[in-house]
């Protein structure tokens, strides 16, 4: 029965230590993805034929596409109307603002130093 002790120990430090972890982690899942897309948009407004634009469906598509990383966010609206205006104003998304769109509460603390937001490096 002594014995146990020590695991349960563990299994709290290994629960806790996830739970403090959860919100960086989520960041900087939903940063890859955001920087992902934010690649296959520019590589859509590249294209020379303006009928493959396919820019608006890519909008509509990506809080999907985040809801099959197993994200279960309830401000998916908020992400589409962001990325619409995006495309309305032909300008880039910005993933900090993907994210942080995405991650209300990620905005207001310092989860994240700050040149993690940038690109990641491909080998």
């Amino acid at each position: 029965m002594n014995s146990l002790y020590p695991l349960r120990h563990l299994r709290g430090q290994v629960d806790a230590l996830q739970r403090r972890l959860k919100p960086a982690l989520a960041i900087l899942r939903l940063r890859n993805l955001a920087i992902e897309f934010c690649d296959e948009f520019d590589e859509a407004a590249l294209r020379e034929d303006p009928r493959q634009r396919d820019l608006p469906s890519m909008c509509i598509m990506f809080p999907h596409r985040i809801g099959q990383a197993g994200f279960r966010l309830d401000t998916s609206m908020d992400l589409c109307r962001y990325l619409r205006n995006c495309v309305d104003r032909c300008v880039r998304p910005d993933p900090r603002e993907m994210v942080f769109t995405s991650l209300p509460w990620a905005r207001r603390g310092p989860h994240l130093r700050p040149d993690l937001w940038e690109r990641p490096y491909s080998a």
